[in-house]
C-alpha cells in the first residue's frame, strides 16, 4: 500500500471485537518491544470494581462447579479433585492477577529498582491508585480466595508428585504473577522484597504450600502477589500518613480495620491449614494498619482495645456486643 495514506483510526473502527483482538494478539505476539504490553496497558480504561466482581463470581462457580458430586457423601480422591480443579483455579488466577496493574500502585523504590535491572515486563505507567480503592480490591480477592481454599481438598504429596498446574510457569499479568520458568516463592521473596518494618507479607505463607508443583495456583501464585500488594499498599499508608502527612479520615480507618478482622484467624474446627496461613498473614495486615494508622482513631489505645476484644471474644456470653 505504499503512496497510500491510509486513517489507521477509521478503519479500526471499523473492526468487529473479535477482529481487534486477533489483531492485538499477534501484535504481542510477534513484537519484539519488550514494553509493548505495558504500553498498551496504560492505555486500556481502568474496569470498574462492579465489573471485577462480577467478572470474579463466575470465575468462582466455574470452581465450585468443578468440584465433584459423591453421591454416598464420601470424598473423591483428591488427584481427581485435582485434575477437575486445575484449569477453572488457572483461569481465576490469571483475571485476578490480570486485574492487578489497575487497582495497585507500585512503591518508588520498586519502581527504580526495576529500571535499574531493566526488567523487560514493564508495568504501565498509570495514575496513582486512592488507597482506598486498592484496599477494596484486595480485600475482595482476599474474602474469595480464603472462601475457595476452604472448599478445595489439601494438597498431598501423591498430588505434587503429578505436577498437575503448568500455568505458574507462564508469565503473567504484566509482571505481577511468578514470571519466567521458575515461580518465585515466598521464601526467596524476603531477602528481595524488605523494606525494613515493612516486610513481604508473602513470606508467611512459608514453602510447604508453595512448591511449583502444586495443583493448587492460588497458594503458589494469586496469594504471594496479592501479600505483596498489601505489603506495598501498608507501606504506602504509613509514608503518606507518617511521613507526607496525608490525612484519611476516621471512618475510613476504622472501615478497613473492621473490614479486616473477617479475614483474619478464626477459632473453628478441621480448619486447613492453607487457609489458616492466610489467615496469620491478614492478622498482621490488620496489626501493621493499627501500628501506623491507629493515632486516626484515638491513639495507641485504640489498637491495645482491639486486642483485649478479640481476645476474650470467645468468651462473651450471646448478649453482649463489642463496642
Amino acid at each position: 500500500m505504499s503512496g497510500i495514506d491510509v486513517d489507521i483510526g477509521k478503519m479500526l473502527a471499523s473492526m468487529d471485537k473479535p477482529s481487534l483482538l486477533s489483531m492485538l494478539s499477534s501484535l504481542l505476539l510477534q513484537s519484539t518491544d519488550a514494553t509493548l504490553p505495558a504500553q498498551i496497558l496504560s492505555l486500556l480504561p481502568t474496569p470498574s470494581l462492579d465489573s471485577v466482581e462480577s467478572s470474579l463470581d463466575e470465575l468462582e462457580k466455574a470452581i465450585r462447579s468443578a468440584i465433584p458430586f459423591v453421591a454416598d457423601g464420601s470424598t473423591a480422591r483428591h488427584e481427581y479433585t485435582w485434575s477437575r480443579l486445575r484449569a477453572p483455579i488457572a483461569a481465576f488466577v490469571d483475571a485476578a492477577l490480570g486485574y492487578l496493574p489497575f487497582f495497585v500502585t507500585e512503591l518508588d523504590s520498586d519502581r527504580e529498582q526495576r529500571l535499574r535491572e531493566r526488567d523487560p515486563r514493564l508495568q504501565a505507567d498509570r495514575e496513582e491508585v486512592h488507597p482506598a480503592t486498592t484496599f477494596t480490591f484486595l480485600l475482595m480477592i482476599t474474602s474469595r480466595v480464603l472462601r475457595i481454599e476452604a472448599l478445595l481438598p489439601s494438597v498431598t504429596k501423591s498430588s505434587l508428585a503429578f505436577n498437575l498446574f503448568t500455568a505458574s510457569s507462564q508469565q503473567t499479568s504484566f509482571g505481577f504473577g511468578a514470571g519466567g520458568s521458575t515461580p518465585t516463592t515466598p521464601s526467596k521473596m524476603v531477602a528481595t522484597d524488605a523494606y525494613g518494618k515493612h516486610s513481604n507479607l508473602a513470606y508467611m505463607l512459608g514453602t510447604e504450600f508453595a512448591q511449583p508443583s502444586s495443583p493448587d495456583a492460588l497458594m503458589t501464585v494469586l496469594m504471594p502477589a496479592i501479600l505483596k500488594q498489601w505489603t506495598t499498599l501498608l507501606h504506602r499508608l504509613d509514608k503518606a500518613v507518617n511521613g507526607d502527612g496525608r490525612m484519611f479520615s476516621q471512618e475510613m480507618v476504622l472501615t478497613w480495620a473492621r473490614a479486616l478482622e473477617a479475614t483474619g484467624t478464626v477459632k473453628r474446627e478441621e480448619q486447613k491449614a492453607e487457609e489458616m496461613l492466610i489467615r496469620k498473614a491478614m492478622d498482621e495486615v490488620r496489626n501493621r494498619l493499627e501500628r501506623d494508622l491507629a493515632w486516626l482513631v484515638g491513639g495507641t489505645q485504640y489498637a491495645v482495645q482491639k486486642r483485649e476484644k478479640r481476645g476474650r471474644g470467645s468468651s462473651m456470653s450471646d448478649g453482649e456486643e463489642e463496642l
